[in-house]
This record gives structure tokens, C-alpha cells and sequence, in this order.
């Protein structure tokens, strides 16, 4: 089972649900009470707003308007026909994400569900939800039977074991995201120009050039620039690793992405392009931690 974080404000938030503000109409997903049974769903989960510290979850620092915009996107294009796995893979910022949007079984706590268990509880198998507001963030989820919740947990577990080591070239642009306020601050160039100068790093690495030297010279990332572009991260122990899990925020999804899908000793073949920068990957290693 997942253990997740959001059991901070989950009093507020069931208030807001049980009141009607975060269904999708005047009345509330389901009525007060129990939930009986278990239930399984493919979720994705966008969230709004800062990072905080001993969280477990990806933020990315954008507006709430922001975030309903892009949950309602995907909404949609769930609904058009588009996988919520593979959307979940690219866009959820939960930790199931990884398994294709495993929720773990729900409810967590069946005596006191949340927006989330009863969202999923009150859909046939099969069906959407609405999108709703739920710790800060916006969600939906699609409902589906347990022996599809079975096999999505157990490439959620691989998932979770799964580690990659990479080099990575970052390039800044006014407007993108930084946590580094004065280093926001010194950022001139236009997403256009950075854009730019990441095809012309890609077609140097495909000249020949020397991955390592020029994310020496080129990277604006200062804590892997001057190791030659490896990437690295703070485990939960507090020490750093060059070996990134799936989920891993302090990078940006299509980042790990890339670099999860990306074959050992390649260059992703197209420049990354988010709201964090625009990024050249390359892949070192891939490994799968033990049990």
C-alpha cells in the first residue's frame, strides 16, 4: 500500500467534500459514512503551490489556476480516448504516478474516507470521476477492477526499485521556474533562445563533441555542472545519490522520463522543453534495487 502524505488537512478537506466545494456540483460525491468494500483506481493527481520539507510528493511551485487548467486537460483527454496510464506516467505528481497512477487499495482508513476514497467509490468500474480539489492539487481518477489493481501495483513496486544515473545540460529562460530566486533573477535569455542553444548542443553531441566537457561549460545547473553533467539527488537519509528514482522531484517529469525510456550510453535524441528549463539528457546506467 502507498503510504502517502496527504493525511495532512485531510479533516479541512473532507469538510470542503462533505459541503459540496469539491465535487463536481452542488452535492457531495457521496454522503458521510463508511465505505464499504475496496476499491482500485488509476489516478492522477496535479499539484499547486511551493514545496514543503518532508514531503514525498512532486510540486512544482505553479499557480492553482495552473493547476486546475492542466487536471482539466487531462480530464478531457481521458475521456477523448487517451491512456490515464500513460498520461499519469508523463503529468501525475503523485507517487503512484510511476505505476501508471496506482492508487493502492482504498480507502486507507475505511471508517473515515476521504474526497479521494469516495471519489473512486462512487464511479462503476471503468468510469472517470469528476476532477476535484484535494490537497492541494486537483484529481481524478478512473475506477478499476482488482485484478487490474494487482498488476498495476506490481509495476508500481518495480517501479519503485528502479533507479537510472545520467548526465544531464540544463538551460534556464526568463519565466521558468528556478528555486533560486537570485538565480531567477539573473536569467535573460527567452525560452526561444534557450530552445536554441539546446539544438545547438545536440547537434554538437552529434558531431562528436564531449558530453561531460560541455555541461562543464555550458550548464547552468550548478550542482551537476562541475561533476561533467551527473545528475544528483538527496536520499531520505539526507546523503546524496547519483542514482535517481522515477519519482524523484527535484527533477522535472519529462526529464525522468527521458531518461527512463532512453537505451544506457544514448543521448535522448530530442531537447526537453518544461516549465523548469530546457534539458540534454544522457544515460549512464540503469539499475534495479534489490528487495
Amino acid at each position: 500500500m502507498i503510504q502517502t502524505p496527504w493525511k495532512v488537512g485531510i479533516v479541512l478537506l473532507l469538510a470542503a467534500c462533505l459541503s459540496g466545494a469539491c465535487s463536481d456540483g452542488d452535492e457531495p460525491v457521496q454522503p458521510a459514512g463508511p465505505i464499504e468494500g475496496s476499491y482500485v483506481g488509476q489516478e492522477i493527481w496535479i499539484s499547486y503551490g511551493p514545496a514543503k520539507r518532508g514531503e514525498d510528493v512532486h510540486r512544482t511551485g505553479r499557480e492553482q489556476a495552473e493547476a486546475l487548467a492542466i487536471a482539466e486537460d487531462l480530464h478531457r483527454r481521458v475521456l477523448g480516448g487517451e491512456d490515464i496510464g500513460d498520461l499519469a506516467l508523463l503529468h501525475s505528481n503523485a507517487q503512484g504516478g510511476a505505476g501508471r497512477g496506482y492508487t493502492g487499495p482504498l480507502p486507507v482508513d475505511r471508517a473515515h474516507p476521504t474526497a479521494r476514497d469516495r471519489a473512486v467509490a462512487s464511479v462503476a468500474i471503468g468510469e472517470l470521476t469528476p476532477v476535484i480539489e484535494w490537497f492541494e492539487g486537483y484529481w481524478f481518477a478512473r475506477r478499476v477492477d482488482m485484478q487490474t489493481g494487482r498488476a498495476l501495483e506490481a509495476a508500481w513496486q518495480r517501479a519503485a526499485r528502479l533507479r537510472v544515473r545520467f548526465r544531464v545540460i540544463a538551460l534556464l529562460y526568463r519565466g521558468a521556474w528556478i528555486p533560486d530566486v537570485v538565480a531567477r533573477e539573473k536569467v535573460k535569455r527567452s525560452r526561444a533562445q534557450a530552445v536554441a542553444r539546446a539544438d545547438s548542443v545536440l547537434r554538437q553531441l552529434a558531431a562528436g563533441a564531449s558530453f561531460e566537457e560541455l555541461a562543464r561549460r555550458l550548464s547552468e545547473d550548478g550542482r551537476s555542472a562541475a561533476n561533467g553533467g551527473i545528475a544528483v539527488t538527496l536520499n531520505p537519509d539526507g546523503m546524496t545519490t547519483e542514482w535517481i528514482r522515477r519519482q524523484d522531484p527535484a527533477f522535472p517529469r519529462s526529464v525522468l522520463e527521458a531518461v527512463y525510456t532512453t537505451p544506457v550510453g544514448e543521448v535522448h535524441p530530442e531537447i526537453i522543453v518544461s516549465p523548469r528549463g530546457v534539458f540534454v539528457v544522457k544515460v549512464e546506467g540503469r539499475k534495479e534495487l534489490r528487495q
